[in-house]
């Protein structure tokens, strides 16, 4: 993490957890224990400390306490966008740590492509009026109606 978050938060565990809440939204402790490689003990010390001070809150989704930016402290905001910044200047290093803040949280859709289709391979869908057709391309014998 970067120096700046470490010295704002006061220590390396408080910054990893603050950057972690800030690019996902929302976490639990073991989720960014195993992301960062740290004890769960650790993580939730950090997390209740952040509570206390008015940063987070959490919420119980069954039996795991999920952890969010507090809405009603009026200078989350602006911490947010510092964090928002030290992030973008963390992914653009070249850590090994980037990783963390690039992988997905949910498996991908059973039979979901891994990249879209190109615009000259979409086909207009049925019921598409020909004001909507400029952003698709169907194959050279479909032509556009105004019948609907």
């Amino acid at each position: 993490m970067t120096p700046l978050l470490e010295t704002v938060f006061g220590n390396r565990t408080a910054a990893r957890v603050v950057a972690y809440v800030e690019q996902y939204g929302e976490a639990y402790a073991s989720q960014i224990a195993k992301a960062f490689g740290m004890p769960v003990s650790q993580v939730q010390k950090q997390l209740r400390r952040l509570e206390a001070g008015g940063l987070l809150v959490n919420k119980m989704l069954g039996r795991t306490r999920v952890y969010f930016w507090n809405p009603r402290t009026a200078s989350v905001k602006g911490l947010r966008m510092v964090v928002s910044t030290e992030i973008e200047a963390f992914l653009e290093s070249g850590d090994p740590l980037v990783e963390t803040f690039l992988q997905r949280r949910r498996p991908r859709r059973e039979g979901k492509p891994l990249a879209r289709p190109s615009k000259k391979t979409r086909v207009r869908p049925e019921g598409v009026t020909a004001d909507l057709s400029s952003w698709l391309v169907g194959s050279s014998d479909e032509t556009p109606t105004d019948d609907g």
